[in-house]
């Protein structure tokens, strides 16, 4: 994962670059479906993909830079949250999980990084997504 600068639009975006190890792999095509059914996604807890491709034969996408820090670092020194604001934080995300669900995408790493935005304090959830049960349904 690196920050770059969008030349074009002078603003920073995050760009996250499959290992060479992860990328041999990944079959090419459905990292291309996967990172257009993300793009899909419209919800204020979920950071959009800017765009994606394939690059000296390493799959990328990107993301807009959102200031601010993690939630661990934000624990780690700042100890634990109060009790609302850590609601707030599990409201947001499940809010933006439920509507990925509800579009038959699965946020499948095992660790979501939440970044929360200095001003605002939204929770965003970021990284890999994939399709989900067929027909976009899950079990209860």
């Amino acid at each position: 994962m690196f920050v770059a600068e969008e030349l074009s639009l002078g603003r920073k975006v995050v760009v996250k670059v499959l290992p060479p190890d992860l990328a041999a792999a990944v079959n090419l095509e459905r990292f291309r479906r996967e990172i257009q059914l993300a793009a899909k996604l419209q919800h204020p807890h979920i950071v959009p993909v800017l765009a994606a491709g394939v690059s000296d034969g390493l799959p990328y996408y990107t993301m807009p830079f959102i200031e601010g820090e993690s939630l661990r670092a934000k624990i780690a020194h700042g100890g634990p949250l109060p009790v609302n604001e850590a609601v707030k934080i599990l409201r947001d995300t499940l809010s933006a999980l439920s509507y990925a669900h509800e579009h038959g995408v699965v946020h499948r790493d095992k660790a979501a990084t939440l970044t929360l935005k200095s001003v605002l304090k939204l929770s965003q959830i970021t990284d890999r997504i994939t399709r989900g049960y067929p027909g976009g349904r899950f079990p209860r």
